[in-house]
Parts: structure tokens; C-alpha cells; sequence
């Protein structure tokens, strides 16, 4: 057989061998730019049997009143670099405030997301935490929960050496304030108590499992207490992890 022949065929075969591979892996293809649909929404998460109080904080987000907002970024690129600012507001006072990323907080980068919707968490007693996220593209769907989780807790976000996690006031008329790590104060059970100016937030000198309630430390419900003795009841203004024990006071709130 002509030489010219011999590398005509395999020339022919080794193109039918290319058009018969696998496609490329999804995970190292280069997803091309587009357009994102995106949604932030800020709800309350308050627990079930929680009463709401007179008066509500109010939801802004970029210094709108107003609990959600849709947009269409023309890449990912230009989602990552977006910044939300979230606040809570009674009146004129800023009681909380957070600063929402739209890329850091889907996570989901192998997606190439084409739709992203997050979620917030807000609470009557001056508190925004993260809470879930959902985005879907061109290689799939990817879901992130934050489950309302606050700063600072027995579980994953335990407190240093020395301090408590606690309520931390930003504003005290009407009083408000979210949870997160404070010194554990001198102050005993049924000792007078007094609140502590600092950044971040007033703490009180009460010390462990105790929280300062009309000037008096009192004891906190733990979550053995809560399901052994029914009748721990929330305090307004205070986080709803912080509710305290029934022999304290028999009212409900």
C-alpha cells in the first residue's frame, strides 16, 4: 500500500477516535459569562409562642425601607463584588446593622450560578443573622444553611476563656440587643447589677447563666432547665435564647 494511503486512514482514525471521547469534566470547564437573578429577603424567625412587642424595629436595606430586593448582575463577577447593608431601626436609631456580600455568601462557586436567592434572619429584640442560601446554574444546585444561628453559643461558637455568651445592648429605650461574647461579671443571683458601656454593646456584671432584668442578675433558663421545667418566659428586648427561669417570676411576656 502507498505510504500517502496509510497516513490518510490513520489520520481518518484518529479524528473518529477524538469525536467519540467523554466531554470534559463539568468541574474544570470554563462556564462562560451571564446574567445572575438575584434575591435578598430579611424575615423574622421570632419563636412560636414569643409575643411580639409594642413596638417593632424596622427593616432597611441600603437605607430603604423595605424587607427585599431582586436584582440582575451581568456576571459573577460583578455579583462578588456587591455589598448589602442591612439594619434594624427604631426611629431614627440604628440597632443593628450588617454588611451582606452577595458572592461570600453563596459558597457555590462550582455551580456558576445563573440564579441566587439568600435569606436573613431578623429579630424583634435587635439581632440580623444569616440564614440560608440557594443557588442553581449551569452544573447544578448548591444549598447553605445558617439555620438563625447567632454569634456566639454552646455549640459551634463557644466563647473564650473568661467570658459568656450574653445579651449585648445597642439601644435602651426601647431596649434591644442580640447575642455574642462578654466578660462573666462578679455579680450574683439576686444581686443588684448594673449595665457596662462597651464596643459592640452594653454587657452586664452579671456572672455565668445570669442576665441583669430590672437591675437584678437573674438565672437563665439552660436547655436542661427548659425541658425539665416548663415556664421560662422571654424578656422583652433580650434574644430569645436568653429567657429566664420560672421561680424568677411567674408572669409571661
Amino acid at each position: 500500500m502507498p505510504v500517502n494511503n496509510v497516513c490518510r486512514k490513520s489520520s481518518v482514525l484518529v479524528a473518529l477516535l477524538a469525536s467519540c471521547a467523554e466531554p470534559e469534566d463539568p468541574e474544570i470547564v470554563t462556564a462562560p459569562g451571564g446574567p445572575i437573578a438575584f434575591s435578598l429577603s430579611v424575615r423574622s424567625y421570632e419563636p412560636y409562642d414569643r409575643f411580639p412587642p409594642a413596638e417593632q424595629p424596622r427593616i432597611y436595606i441600603d437605607g430603604v425601607e423595605q424587607s427585599a430586593i431582586e436584582q440582575l448582575f451581568p456576571s459573577i463577577e460583578a455579583a462578588d463584588d456587591a455589598v448589602h447593608l442591612i439594619e434594624l431601626r427604631y426611629g431614627s436609631a440604628i440597632v443593628r446593622k450588617r454588611f451582606h456580600r452577595v458572592g461570600a455568601a453563596s459558597g457555590c462557586p462550582d455551580v456558576h450560578p445563573t440564579e441566587m436567592r439568600h435569606e436573613l434572619c431578623a429579630y424583634w429584640s435587635g439581632d440580623i443573622r444569616f440564614g440560608s442560601s440557594y443557588a442553581t446554574g449551569r452544573f447544578g444546585t448548591c444549598v447553605g444553611d445558617g439555620f438563625c444561628a447567632a454569634g456566639c453559643g454552646r455549640g459551634a461558637n463557644p466563647c473564650p476563656d473568661g467570658e459568656r455568651c450574653t445579651s449585648r445592648a445597642t439601644l435602651l429605650d426601647p431596649f434591644a440587643s442580640h447575642l455574642a461574647c462578654a466578660p462573666i461579671g462578679p455579680k450574683r443571683k439576686g444581686e443588684a447589677c448594673a449595665l457596662i458601656d462597651a464596643t459592640g454593646g452594653a454587657y452586664d456584671d452579671c456572672a455565668g447563666d445570669l442576665l441583669c432584668v430590672e437591675g437584678t442578675c437573674q438565672a437563665v433558663c439552660t436547655e436542661i432547665e427548659c425541658s425539665m421545667m416548663p415556664g421560662c418566659r422571654y424578656v422583652p428586648g433580650q434574644p430569645p435564647e436568653l429567657r429566664l427561669c420560672p421561680a424568677q417570676d411567674g408572669a409571661r411576656t
